[in-house]
């Protein structure tokens, strides 16, 4: 018993530490960058859907184009959630007056 929990603790020690964010990781790539930001765009557009305030089709538009718009610029690893939100609701707004 004694060797499975020093074996256990020697493991634990040879392991690098990780940082365990939601939105922060040092470096990604272009499709998990991309993942994270379609992730933080549904969770926006969920609410203005389910109001029928869009369309299914404008959902997909916008989705496309936010995700096309932030990923084409540079970053440093995390999308910034404030921005990206911002950006959605500015595009539900847009299809909303267009719609009227």
């Amino acid at each position: 018993r004694t060797l499975s929990i020093k074996r256990r603790l020697e493991a634990a020690n040879s392991k690098p530490p990780t940082l365990k964010s939601n939105f922060k990781h040092p470096a990604k790539s272009k499709s998990d960058f991309q993942d994270e930001v379609a992730t933080i765009v549904k969770r926006t557009l969920k609410p203005s859907f389910s109001r029928n305030a869009i369309t299914k089709d404008q959902y997909k538009e916008i989705l496309k184009k936010v995700v096309n718009k932030v990923a084409s610029k540079p970053h440093k690893g995390a999308a910034d959630f404030v921005k990206v939100e911002k950006l959605t609701l500015d595009y539900v707004n847009f299809y909303r007056r267009k719609r009227r």
